[in-house]
């Protein structure tokens, strides 16, 4: 991995049909009467990134733990702590052949177990 991400304390999950984004709770907080904000991770949507298919909702979080419902029955799951992503499809079980910080990068994946 090139740089390491790193959870907010407070994050805010935002699914978008392009991209997959976490902003900082408490940075709305204190640009929203000032301006912009801007995502502390921004994942875009695309052939072999983290997220291949458009994100519809966080299923779950706990610490540096995201499960992320997509489309095409894929769920992607990302350990912040460790930097890694995996995706589970009906086909099966994926590994993200890069890191969380290179997830833009098109990496693309490998069959899990």
């Amino acid at each position: 991995m090139t740089d390491e991400i790193q959870l907010p304390q407070r994050p805010f999950f935002s699914c978008e049909e392009a991209a997959f984004a976490v902003v900082d709770g408490d940075a709305i907080r204190q640009s929203l009467p000032t301006g912009p904000i801007t995502p502390a991770v921004t994942l875009r949507v695309g052939p072999g990134n983290i997220f291949e298919h458009r994100p519809r909702r966080v299923m779950e979080h706990q610490g540096p733990l995201v499960a992320v419902e997509c489309d095409n029955d894929a769920t992607v799951y990302m350990d912040f702590e460790e930097g890694t992503a995996r995706t589970r499809t009906p086909e099966g079980d994926f590994l993200y052949m890069g890191g969380i910080d290179e997830g833009n990068d098109g990496k693309g994946f490998i069959r899990a177990g």
